[in-house]
């Protein structure tokens, strides 16, 4: 039996909740100062599986979802680069969305829209309830192709950069 520490457990919850998670959205996000270590603690103890360089799973978990890992590259962005202005709380969402924040007293949603998604998407998109809506797209020129009805902000993320336009 392995006992974890309120860091370990804290990275646990982290990934349970979203499913996935790069070791650097966690450095981002929940500032533990020797997460590396706890890492390779969690690793060792077979609670945590890296699938790729850097991302990470729960044991026995099988999936990967790759929007999820653009959402959270966002949401690691947005809580760095805040202006001043706190993530009260972040929390994945169902389809059209992957995830939802509220920032500032206002709730955004994220949807992260692949090529040839735009017409679902923007259609599911048009008959919620969502006021600010932020759809992250694999390339700029899809923006074309959204017919979303509301306040939205598009960006792209390359390699864990994003780019608003």
């Amino acid at each position: 039996m392995y006992y974890i520490n309120l860091k370990q457990e804290r990275i646990l919850k982290f990934i349970e909740k979203f499913g996935v998670a790069r070791i650097e959205h966690m450095k981002r996000i929940l500032n533990i100062k020797d997460i590396d270590n706890q890492f390779k603690i969690l690793i060792r103890q077979r609670k945590v599986k890296l699938v790729f360089n850097d991302i990470c799973v729960l044991d026995g978990k099988k999936e990967l979802n790759i929007k999820m890992i653009k959402a959270l590259d966002l949401y690691s962005y947005l809580h760095l680069n805040n202006g001043g202005i706190p993530i009260e709380w972040c929390m994945p969402q169902d389809f059209p969305f992957t995830i939802a924040f509220f920032r500032n007293s206002k709730v955004f949603d994220v949807a992260i829209i692949n090529e040839g998604e735009e017409t679902i998407y923007s259609s599911a998109i048009n008959r919620g309830v969502s006021e600010r809506v932020i759809v992250v797209l694999s390339e700029e020129n899809q923006k074309e192709n959204i017919k979303i009805n509301k306040q939205i902000k598009c960006c792209t993320i390359e390699d864990g950069v994003l780019n608003f336009f």
